[in-house]
């Protein structure tokens, strides 16, 4: 989709909305969608393209979030939180090959970056949480 036409408080609102539904919403139905990697595409293309028009309008801050790119989740107890809560909504986990499981934490923190120290303990969290030894019967 081409968000080039958009005015920036279009790409605002649709990049906090976007934000909401993957980082912050405790909301199974926002968990249907939140590891979708359409929506996260679509996170990142609106919000670069903000960027970009907030950067040619001369705000300052947008200038280190290009040079910089998209933050890092390690360390952002709050996203962590609501991704393992994403990840505890998942039905048939056990039944998901682990590049599987990868793919779909991938996709839940993009565009966000993790190391792979995150992706291990989101993935430990998930095969933990839906252990049978857990009593959950998803």
């Amino acid at each position: 989709m081409d968000f080039s036409s958009f005015e920036p408080h279009e790409l605002t609102a649709l990049s906090k909305a976007l934000h909401f539904i993957k980082f912050e919403s405790e909301d199974s139905g926002a968990s249907t969608i939140a590891g979708s990697p359409i929506l996260g595409a679509l996170y990142a293309k609106s919000t670069e393209i903000l960027w970009q028009k907030a950067a040619a309008s001369g705000a300052g801050p947008t200038k280190f979030f290009m040079a910089n790119g998209w933050p890092s989740i390690d360390n952002d107890a709050e996203k962590l939180t609501v991704l393992k809560f994403h990840i505890a909504q998942v039905e048939g986990w056990n039944d998901l090959a682990e590049s599987v499981q990868r793919g779909f934490i991938s996709d839940l923190i993009y565009p966000l970056k993790a190391t792979e120290q995150t992706l291990d303990s989101l993935l430990s969290f998930g095969n933990e949480h839906h252990s049978p030894e857990a009593g959950i019967t998803r």
